[in-house]
């Protein structure tokens, strides 16, 4: 049996197979089963493209905007304020443990548009010497149950070239 994706809407459906010989059609034998059509989340990206690092000039600044990249595989619209952000930041690989963005950065250092969802750490902020994992979590407005984790790496380069993606 096949179903065409985008079908059935969301919940529960009983199939069944009924099979009856050609023969003697008082000869029939059925199996049932239950499937959940459910939604497959929201896939929240900081960046474009899905991707996990990225190489940026130190002297440029690093925006992240999960509102703008964020996607829903099922083909709805992702809205995002829905979604509440809040982003954490560590050196990277990990020596220790995740902090709040405004721990890590000095405030000056960094501005924070939290109705648009954008993040962005000013040019010159960011050390060559160093790899950074930033992370938000996304929690929704109305079902705080549901909350979302996205990651990115981040590479410094030295020049002022365009950001470039590592898929």
């Amino acid at each position: 049996m096949y179903i065409p994706s985008n079908t059935l809407q969301y919940g529960i459906y009983q199939l069944e197979l009924r099979v009856t010989t050609k023969d003697n059609s008082s000869l029939t034998s059925s199996s049932s089963v239950y499937v959940e059509i459910s939604p497959s989340g929201v896939t929240a990206n900081l960046v474009p493209l899905r991707t996990s690092v990225v190489t940026s000039g130190d002297q440029q600044n690093l925006i992240l905007n999960p509102g703008n990249y964020s996607k829903d595989p099922d083909g709805f619209e992702f809205n995002s304020s829905d979604w509440k952000y809040e982003y954490f930041c560590r050196f990277y690989p990990p020596v220790e443990s995740l902090v709040k963005i405004n721990v890590f950065f000095n405030l000056t250092q960094f501005e924070y548009k939290g109705n648009q969802s954008s993040l962005t750490i000013f040019a010159n902020v960011l050390k060559k010497t160093f790899e950074y994992q930033f992370v938000v979590q996304m929690s929704n407005r109305r079902n705080t149950s549901l909350v979302i984790y996205s990651s990115v790496i981040v590479q410094i380069a030295g020049t002022t070239g365009p950001m470039i993606a590592i898929g």
